[in-house]
């Protein structure tokens, strides 16, 4: 089953044995400065009679199946009937200003997409560039009085916090921990244990699709394949109360995910499977915590 990795070319597209027809109320979606957002879209059921149907995103040129997230992407619509999709929306750090685009794709559960898949018009994203900081011209008096007070205040930063941590603004709490989560699994970041409440939980929708899920006030960042595995990026990420579809988690992508207690947890995912994730992940607390 091949499914497209773009929008196609016309405004919206539906297999001629689709039952789907989705509206975008919005045709552009908004994202604030630190690049996040949301968008909804409503899929109706035309067909005779009650039917499961999976929603996803399908990104534009330049943008990211990362940095769109849809709870609960599989619902079961009674004929005649639609349901609303919330979209999540991250876009990460240092990514180019620009107008981007997306679609939203609806298919039945039950058979082949090609057979069923319906696809929404375009929503624009517009991606502003960062504002940057307006700099004044200070009399040279109060440049030097500014400069002795950050000489002593890095010289006092440095006595009080030379006994422990690293160098990037945080305390090692767990480090080069491992974890195999299977469907369903919920998994303690904090404890490096499984259990029946935590961090994070390995959901899967049908078979179709598998969520990486915060709990219990935990919120994450996918940062990306390839992205600095540190404390110090992880610091700078928004994260978000967003769960991370498996297909956005190739092997080496970081994810920043701060817990219930307080830490960082900087996570390097190894594999996301049909039944299981394996990750492993530094766990961090900020210097000034107690």
């Amino acid at each position: 089953m091949t499914r497209p990795t773009q929008a196609p070319s016309s405004a919206q597209w539906a297999a001629p044995t689709s039952p789907w027809v989705i509206d975008t109320p919005a045709q552009q979606a908004d994202v604030d400065e630190r690049g996040a957002g949301e968008t909804t879209f409503t899929v109706t059921n035309f067909g005779p009679a009650q039917n499961r149907v999976v929603f996803e995103i399908v990104p534009g040129d330049g943008a990211s199946e990362s940095w769109f997230a849809v709870p609960e992407q599989q619902r079961l619509v009674s004929a005649a009937g639609s349901v609303s999709y919330q979209v999540l929306i991250r876009v990460p750090p240092g990514t180019a200003p620009g107008a981007y685009e997306f679609s939203g794709r609806a298919y039945s559960a039950d058979g082949p997409p090609e057979e069923t898949s319906a696809t929404s018009n375009r929503v624009r994203l517009e991606v502003k560039a960062a504002a940057k900081p307006t700099r004044k011209i200070k009399p040279l008096l109060l440049v030097a009085i500014a400069a002795v007070v950050v000489l002593v205040l890095g010289v006092t930063a440095f006595f009080l916090f030379r006994g422990g941590g690293d160098a990037e603004g945080g305390e090692t709490v767990l480090a080069n921990q491992s974890a195999l989560v299977g469907i369903n699994g919920i998994f303690d970041l904090d404890t490096a244990t499984l259990g029946q409440a935590g961090s994070v939980q390995f959901r899967s929708f049908g078979g179709v699709d598998q969520l990486l899920v915060p709990l219990a006030g935990t919120k994450i960042a996918n940062v990306g394949a390839g992205a600095d595995a540190s404390f110090e990026s992880c610091a700078e990420a928004p994260v978000l109360d967003v769960a991370i579809p498996g297909r956005a988690m190739p092997p080496g992508t970081v994810l920043c995910i701060e817990t219930a207690q307080q830490r960082m947890a900087v996570v390097t995912v190894n594999q996301v499977a049909l039944r299981q994730i394996n990750f492993q992940y530094d766990l961090f607390r900020h210097k000034s915590a107690g």
